[in-house]
């Protein structure tokens, strides 16, 4: 029986030496126990418990490629809301990517140096011609609304002077008639007298009621050409009148970071809508007050009511086209650091 115990752990040993000796070189190198690492009292005895301590991990180190993804999200949210709007606009979010990528990489290969310069010029030059655009759209608007600006000074004035011409009448015809109709009625006769003031105060009703036109002024024939509302207000348009690709994509685009759906196109017609400058799309009188508008009406007169709307309208068109520039602004100051 003991020969069979003393056998069996010889054989018990050989197993374990054989099991344990690849692994020697790594246990000799663990830190050996010591009374520095037991720590905390036996509930029960009040002894102490051997407690290992936790072991720190190390992290590996990123590969240059998980680097240079990580670095480019980075420069990705350096973008802000209407940066980002502005960038996919006009089409440069691609050229953005590649110059971040093109960036992380000079480091290790300084031959991409003129690669990048050659990307942020294609960059700069593609808002330069954004910005450009913007500044044609809104000089074609200025020049029309230089154009009515001296049609309604002239429109003025022929109202003015028939003003003046109507309160001369009106002393003439209130004043003077009325006088000589007092002195005509005579004790025997008052009928001459009677019928001056009669035909006074006729002449002062027929003067007045003109008055009251010619505060509205007089109209004038126009030539009929599209203006830089026909697009706006949905009628045909000319190559003088015709919105780069650019500034008609931004302008049937809702704002960045808005709530609404609503595009810049729809919350101006709104608001025109709101202060009774256009009819609503179903109102019977829609169609010829968006040709008198967009000076597409057959046969073609203006007053200066009209002239006055189609002034406030295009101010209000050139005051959103602008916007653009102030996005590209911020595009500009977004991308800088690249």
């Amino acid at each position: 029986m003991c020969r069979r115990f003393i056998v069996g752990s010889l054989a018990l040993q050989v197993a374990l030496s054989y099991i344990l000796l690849p692994l020697s070189p790594a246990l000799a190198e663990m830190p050996s126990l010591d009374r520095s690492m037991l720590e905390g009292p036996s509930k029960s005895t009040g002894e102490s418990l051997p407690l290992l301590r936790p072991i720190p991990l190390r992290l590996a180190a990123a590969t240059p490629a998980q680097e240079a993804i990580a670095e480019a999200a980075r420069a990705r949210a350096m973008l802000s809301p209407t940066g980002r709007d502005i960038a996919e606009q006009i089409g440069v979010m691609g050229l953005i990517d590649e110059l971040i990528d093109v960036r992380n990489q000079l480091t290790d290969n300084p031959a991409l140096t003129l690669k990048h310069m050659q990307l942020k010029q294609k960059l700069l030059q593609t808002v330069l011609i954004a910005s450009l655009q913007v500044r044609d759209a809104t000089a074609r608007i200025d020049h029309e609304v230089a154009e009515l600006n001296r049609l309604s000074g002239g429109l003025q004035d022929q109202r003015d002077r028939a003003l003046k011409t109507n309160t001369m009448a009106n002393i003439f015809g209130n004043g003077a008639m009325n006088e000589i109709g007092q002195a005509g009625e005579m004790k025997t006769n008052e009928v001459p007298g009677e019928i001056v003031e009669l035909v006074s105060g006729a002449l002062v009703v027929a003067l007045g009621g003109l008055a009251l036109r010619q505060q509205n002024g007089s109209s004038k024939p126009m030539p009929s050409k599209p203006n830089m509302l026909a697009k706006v207000l949905g009628c045909p348009t000319d190559k003088d009148t015709e919105y780069p690709p650019v500034i008609w994509n931004y302008l049937n685009r809702a704002p960045a970071g808005s709530t609404s759906i609503k595009t810049r196109l729809q919350i101006l017609t709104e608001q025109w809508q709101q202060y009774k400058t256009i009819e609503r799309p179903k109102s019977p009188k829609s169609r010829k007050r968006t040709a008198d508008l967009t000076n597409t009406a057959v046969p073609n007169r203006v007053s200066l009511e009209l002239l006055g709307d189609r002034i406030a309208m295009l101010g209000d068109v050139k005051a959103e086209i602008f916007q653009m520039d102030r996005d590209l602004l911020e595009l500009l100051l977004n991308v800088q650091g690249l």
